[in-house]
């Protein structure tokens, strides 16, 4: 069973689920967890990349010291062929809901829901983030612009969001009124837009869904589901065969707010030099503090603008 071993952190100690004898480990110090004298028999081991592959002062979720003492762990890991693999903490709340809805939120039902999860779709252990990938870098220490990693440039990006929604936000105007926002309800960016959503097309092997012209087709909870992308932005066309506002602004102005900056450019990767891609928005502009969640899509925090 892999992995063998799932491990949280909460309340200062760290807390690990044995899978195979369906059995809890709970309130371990550091000391204990990164020397592995906890695990009497080998496994492979999950834990949140927020517990297991972060550092900063200023955070509650790990209690590492500092680089050299989280390395040492992986090292002690890799010499005891032992797999070690971090899991997207931004996931748990979606799998919780759907496990354990009326559970309250414990260490332990965080395990559990890991547990499950991973049972249910073995390719969360498949692609989690290895120790060999991981970087190190406070998001809230100055950034090095002349010797860049994907991880500072995604860190450069995260504060770049930050910064255009202060600007954006401090205009104290409809969103359609600012500079990035008259670009992105030009009918031509709009054009843009729609000709991409109607024209986009999936891996023909994905696994998680097919999107063919411009519309999903899934299964969820046992009901075949169709929908179009422009629907999702509220993009139709009037009589005359021009596109219209989007109708949900919502989630258009967040498309837009990830995409161009205060003075409706479009962000650039300092380490490519093109526009961001997907993969970036999605590690580090989702999870922006400029942005929140809600049930079923994201936002700015600023959006009553």
């Amino acid at each position: 069973m892999t992995p063998r071993y799932i491990a949280d952190y909460g309340s200062k100690k760290y807390h690990i689920y044995d899978r195979v004898k369906v059995e809890f480990i709970m309130n371990l110090s550091l000391d204990v967890f990164r020397t592995l004298t906890w695990m009497k028999e080998p496994g492979d081991i999950a834990i949140e990349s927020a517990h297991g592959s972060k550092i900063s002062k200023w955070s509650a979720s790990q209690a590492w010291k500092d680089e050299t003492q989280i390395r040492e762990f992986y090292s002690l890991c890799e010499k005891r062929d032992i797999e070690l693999r971090f899991l997207p903490e931004i996931s748990i709340s979606k799998w919780r809901k759907l496990y354990y809805k009326n559970a309250k939120k414990t260490d332990k039902v965080d395990l559990l829901t890991w547990a499950k999860a991973i049972e249910n779709h073995p390719h969360i252990w498949d692609v989690a983030l290895r120790p060999k990938n991981v970087e190190f870098h406070d998001p809230n220490e100055e950034i090095d612009l002349e010797n860049l990693t994907k991880l500072t440039a995604g860190n450069f990006y995260k504060q770049q969001l930050k910064n255009v929604s202060r600007i954006v936000s401090a205009a104290d105007i409809p969103y359609k009124k600012t500079v990035p926002g008259q670009i992105a309800y030009d009918p031509d960016c709009i054009d843009a837009v729609a000709r991409r959503l109607q024209n986009h097309n999936t891996d023909k092997n994905s696994n998680h869904g097919k999107i063919i012209n411009g519309v999903a087709y899934g299964t969820f909870n046992g009901i075949d589901i169709k929908l179009s992308l422009l629907d999702i932005l509220g993009i139709g066309m009037d009589k005359k065969g021009r596109w219209k506002h989007p109708s949900k602004e919502t989630q258009y102005v967040t498309c837009m707010m990830l995409l161009i900056d205060q003075d409706g450019n479009r962000y650039v990767n300092p380490l490519t030099k093109k526009p961001i891609g997907f993969k970036m928005i999605k590690q580090f502009g989702m999870v922006s503090s400029s942005f929140h969640m809600k049930p079923g899509f994201l936002r700015p925090k600023f959006y009553h603008h």
